[in-house]
């Protein structure tokens, strides 16, 4: 506490050894600090967060909180508090226990609404809760569970989860950062149809292989296709049409089969090994034109050598 009374926006608070917090209120970090663990444990029993979290730029990294108390299962470390937004929260390389009592584990990291943590890498013994923002590229959960607050923002593109809760209704594909997919931890990807809170994954790039039952979306990240523009950005749209209006001379990349797509303005048409039941050109675009660099039409086991006319 010392250091941190004595601390400035934009230092890095550095552990020297493991560290057992003896007084009884919960550590509060509203100075946006940097809290380097050094690979050392800060632990506390506490019937409360040991940790709390109230600057707008806080990170803690590289070694493990852990609460004590054995009284009854209490979180770890809490970003906000009641009545209390803006706190955000970054964690890298961590370890976070919540105490354990009854066969039952506190959260290792819980959000409040109006506040946001940021995951980058991590253990999270006890699972995350929260009814604020989280963002996660890596890491791992005992279980990640929302609580029943409507709009709670969750931006997935990484990370393990032994079980994912929802409490407001919203849908899985709702967690998943744009073009990403569930998949069975040590197996295939799972179609969003079959989630559910009793299935372990593990949130990984989706690769958009073949869908037998012929959907106009990819079933595992529910997008129709994507658009890579000339500046190198890419987005992902539910249609193919959105696509189309988006693309702005860049490349329409398939991700899943397509019904009747119409062209009239001048883009690259990547079908992805995907079927278009129907192509038609308009305008000044022709079906050439739309071809990306080494690639062909295909219709059945036919190449399509004749391009003059507008439709396929």
């Amino acid at each position: 506490e010392k250091a941190l009374a004595a601390a400035q926006d934009g230092d890095t608070i550095t552990l020297r050894g493991p560290l057992e917090i003896e007084n009884a209120a919960p550590i509060e970090i509203s100075k946006n600090i940097i809290l380097n663990l050094n690979g050392f444990t800060l632990s506390k029993p506490r019937e409360e967060a040991l940790l709390r979290i109230l600057g707008s730029n806080v990170a803690i990294i590289n070694g493990t909180v852990q609460n004590t108390y054995s009284s009854k299962p209490v979180k770890a470390v809490e970003v906000g508090k009641l009545d209390h937004t803006g706190a955000k929260l970054t964690l890298d390389n961590v370890i976070l226990k919540g105490s354990q009592a009854n066969g039952l584990s506190g959260s290792g990291l819980s959000i409040r609404s109006g506040n946001e943590a940021a995951v980058m890498s991590g253990t999270f013994n006890g699972g995350i809760y929260t009814e604020g923002t989280l963002t996660m590229s890596g890491g791992s959960a005992d279980q990640l569970e929302l609580g029943a607050l409507d709009g709670i923002q969750v931006t997935l593109s990484g990370g393990s989860f032994d079980s994912i809760k929802i409490e407001n209704g919203a849908g899985y594909q709702s967690l998943l950062a744009a073009g990403y997919a569930y998949q069975k931890q040590g197996g295939a990807l799972l179609k969003l149809s079959e989630m559910n809170q009793n299935t372990a994954v593990t949130v990984v790039k989706c690769s958009h292989p073949d869908d037998p039952s012929d959907g106009n979306v990819c079933p595992y990240c529910g997008y129709a296709a994507a658009v890579t523009k000339t500046d190198g950005s890419i987005s992902y749209h539910r249609t193919t049409g959105e696509a189309i209006a988006a693309a702005d001379g860049g490349t329409v990349k398939l991700l899943a089969n397509a019904g009747e797509l119409t062209i009239g303005s001048p883009l690259k048409l990547d079908l992805n090994g995907k079927t278009a039941a129907k192509l038609t050109v308009t305008g000044e675009v022709t079906l050439a034109s739309l071809l990306p660099e080494g690639c062909a039409f295909k219709s059945g086991n036919t190449w399509i050598t004749d391009l003059t006319g507008t439709e396929l």
